[in-house]
C-alpha cells in the first residue's frame, strides 16, 4: 500500500523566504513540493519594489499566476489562470510564485507550478543563482532515483528554456519537469489519480504518457514570464 507524504508547503514557504531575503544559494531547495491547498483566503505576500534596480531578464509574470491556454489531453478542467497556493511570495529580492490548477471538488488530477525568480546580484549573478538552484534540484532528483528503483533518473529535455530535465515518480503518480530560463526556474508537476489495482508497470505507463502534456504546460508557463 502506498501512502502519500503529508503537505509540506508551509515548510517550503519558510525556506524560500530565508533564501530570497538573504540571497543565499547554498540552502538546498525542495524541488518536489506536495500538493498545496488552492484558493487560500490569505492573499499572496508582496513587498514593494526596492529603490535599487533589479537584475535579470525576467521581472515577474503576466498575471498573478500563469495561464494554461488550452486544456491538455486527458486533463479537462485544468486550463485557464492558476490559483495562488500557500507559499506564494513576492519579495524585494525575488519571486516565489506557487500556483495550482484543480477541478472543483476533486483532488486528482491536478497541476502545480512553482516559479522562482532571482532579482538581485550577490556573490553570484541572478543567472548563476538560478543555475545553482536547478543544479541542486537535479542532484536531489538523482539521489531519489538511486534510493527508489521506481523513480526514473532525470532526463534532459532539449529546446525547453535554457535547460530542462524530466523526472517520473510512478509511486506518487506524478511527472515533474524542471526548467530554467535566464534568471527564472520553474518546477511543473502533474499528479494523476491513483488506483490501488495499479501495479508498478501500469503506474509507470500512465505517468510516462504525460510527457507531452507537461512539456506543453512548461511552454505555456515560460510564455507568461515578463
Amino acid at each position: 500500500m502506498r501512502v502519500r507524504k503529508p503537505d509540506a508547503v508551509k515548510l517550503l514557504s519558510i525556506m524560500l523566504t530565508v533564501i530570497l531575503a538573504s540571497g543565499c544559494t547554498l540552502v538546498k531547495p525542495d524541488p518536489l513540493p506536495t500538493i498545496p491547498p488552492l484558493g487560500s483566503s490569505s492573499a499572496p505576500i508582496e513587498i514593494p519594489v526596492p529603490s535599487w534596480t533589479p537584475s535579470g531578464r525576467w521581472r515577474g509574470l503576466s498575471s498573478t499566476c500563469p495561464t494554461i491556454s488550452h486544456e491538455l489531453p486527458g486533463l479537462s478542467g485544468l486550463a485557464g489562470e492558476g490559483k495562488p497556493a500557500d507559499g506564494y511570495q513576492k519579495l524585494s529580492t525575488g519571486l516565489a510564485a506557487s500556483c495550482g490548477w484543480q477541478r472543483k471538488g476533486e483532488e486528482y488530477p491536478n497541476i502545480h507550478v512553482l516559479i522562482r525568480m532571482y532579482w538581485r546580484d550577490y556573490d553570484q549573478t541572478v543567472v548563476q543563482q538560478a543555475i545553482e538552484y536547478l543544479k541542486e534540484a537535479r542532484n536531489d532528483a538523482e539521489e531519489k532515483a538511486l534510493k527508489d528503483p521506481l523513480v526514473k533518473p532525470p532526463q534532459d529535455v532539449p529546446g525547453v528554456g535554457d535547460e530542462a530535465f524530466l523526472t517520473l515518480y510512478p509511486g506518487d503518480m506524478r511527472i515533474s519537469l524542471r526548467a530554467r530560463s535566464e534568471n527564472a526556474v520553474i518546477f511543473a508537476n502533474i499528479w494523476l489519480k491513483d488506483d490501488w489495482d495499479y501495479d508498478d508497470r501500469r503506474r509507470t505507463e500512465l505517468v510516462s504518457a504525460q510527457r507531452s502534456n507537461i512539456i506543453a504546460l512548461m511552454v505555456d508557463v515560460l510564455d507568461d514570464l515578463r
